[in-house]
């Protein structure tokens, strides 16, 4: 867990915040328009806060950059998953959904065919 303080928290959603909106537009492209960028950004940023929250402070910068990354990225295709595909089912007043099997995931022939590559 971390021990930031309240500053260091908001110093270090403010570095990392471009970086969210650059992942959002990059993804928001190759998805279909009925998807807003705005969406994308909200999914990513309670990622950051999430890993920032969740993060040492002994992790080296461009580590955390890239952690921040993958955090950002998978809670945007979760964001997507949940709108594209998941649903609650009511029958007879109760959920006909049980558990987690029953809510299917976006896979890799739904997600974007670009793969980005960044070299540290």
């Amino acid at each position: 867990m971390s021990t930031l303080t309240d500053q260091e928290i908001l110093q270090q959603v403010q570095l990392h915040t471009p970086l969210v909106e650059t992942l959002a537009r990059h993804l928001v492209r190759r998805l279909p328009a009925s998807v807003d960028c705005a969406d994308l950004i909200q999914d990513g940023q309670v990622a950051l806060i999430n890993a920032i929250l969740c993060s040492s402070k002994k992790l080296a910068a461009a580590h955390f950059k890239n952690y921040v990354a993958l955090r950002v990225q998978g809670a945007m295709l979760d964001g997507i998953s949940a709108a594209w595909f998941q649903k609650v089912t009511i029958k007879r007043g109760a959920a006909a959904e049980t558990n987690f099997h029953e809510y299917p995931l976006m896979r890799m022939n739904h997600s974007t065919p670009v793969i980005d590559v960044t070299f540290v």
